[in-house]
């Protein structure tokens, strides 16, 4: 008996296997009654992405909502739901926050989401009004490089902001430009009003204005090297005799200090302090400005302020250099 229940008779086998085979066809054709299996890719880790963060600025958001769009929204491999956790991890201050507090983190909260934050901060009007208030509030500029260069950077990301949205320069530029010029240093503004004189100055001119001038004093920023080598043996391969000069010379100083005399007419008196000026003389000035290097000549602009200088106090600078040069070549 015992023989008979461990080991099943031919009849037997032959039911199970057949038992066996009909099981293996019903899984088959029948996927419910398959055991459910987790795929290893349900519980993976979303994947590092390098995003920008929004902070509740209503001026940042268009270039937020780009970049998310760009490498989360348009992201076949995301759900919605890994979507809606990556923008929440950007929003970092509390009003942007609270913009879309109390939205479970669902699929369908995630479109939701994106409706609720463009209805607070992508209303086109109020972007505009922001843009305009910061020109209103741009703080005045001095002459100095980094000052003037601040401004006008400023300047124009708000502009340029203003053209994204479809706001012309001739819908916006006749009211900007009193306050624009208003805040710019007296010095500049009469500069611009001599070279427009009567004509109407418009947004245009004024910026590429501005920038020009930012340029000029970041050029005339540095300082006047202790070596000075003239650019005209460069351009034309020639050996110069005028190699360089050093602006101090601590061996001359117990030397008696000589009459300061002029190069044009030998007398003693400094170029700066004549009475009168020749032609002549204003073209030989007028020459050895052009022999400076580019950097130079800047320099000499600001230094001397060309625009409320006197002819005399230009060929006085112009000497000064002139005589520098001169005492290294004289033996």
């Amino acid at each position: 008996m015992v023989s008979d229940f461990t080991q099943p008779s031919s009849h037997q086998s032959t039911m199970l296997n057949r038992n066996s085979n009909r099981t293996h066809e019903d899984l088959d054709t029948n996927p419910s009654l398959h055991f459910p299996v987790i795929s290893s890719n349900f519980y993976h880790r979303l994947p590092k992405l390098d995003l920008q963060t929004f902070s509740g600025d209503i001026l940042a958001w268009q270039t937020f909502l780009d970049s998310f769009q760009t490498t989360v929204h348009t992201n076949p491999s995301l759900t919605n739901v890994q979507r809606f956790s990556y923008l929440k991890s950007q929003l970092m201050k509390h009003e942007a926050e609270q913009c879309i507090a109390g939205l479970a983190l669902t699929s369908a909260n995630y479109e939701q989401a994106i409706l609720l934050l463009k209805e607070r901060f992508g209303q086109k009007q109020h972007i505009i009004n922001a843009y305009m208030q910061n020109l209103l509030e741009l703080p005045n500029p001095s002459l100095s490089p980094a000052s003037l260069r601040n401004f006008y950077d400023k300047m124009e990301t708000s502009i340029r902001g203003l053209e994204s949205l479809g706001q012309s320069q001739d819908r916006f530029g006749s009211l900007l430009v009193p306050i624009i010029f208003n805040k710019l240093p007296t010095e500049m503004r009469k500069t611009l009003t001599r070279e427009h004189g009567k004509n109407s100055l418009d947004i245009k001119s004024l910026r590429e204005a501005i920038g020009k001038e930012a340029y000029v004093q970041e050029a005339g920023h540095f300082k006047m090297s202790d070596t000075f080598t003239p650019t005209a043996s460069f351009h034309t391969g020639a050996t110069s005799r005028f190699q360089t000069y050093k602006q101090k010379n601590t061996g001359n100083q117990n030397k008696p200090r000589k009459v300061k005399t002029c190069i044009f007419c030998q007398e003693s008196h400094s170029a700066g302090e004549r009475t009168k000026v020749s032609t002549h003389e204003k073209r030989y000035a007028g020459f050895v400005l052009i022999a400076l290097e580019a950097t130079e000549f800047q320099i000499i602009r600001q230094n001397i302020h060309v625009v409320n200088a006197t002819e005399n106090i230009i060929l006085a600078y112009v000497t000064k250099i002139i005589s520098q040069i001169t005492k290294q070549t004289q033996p």
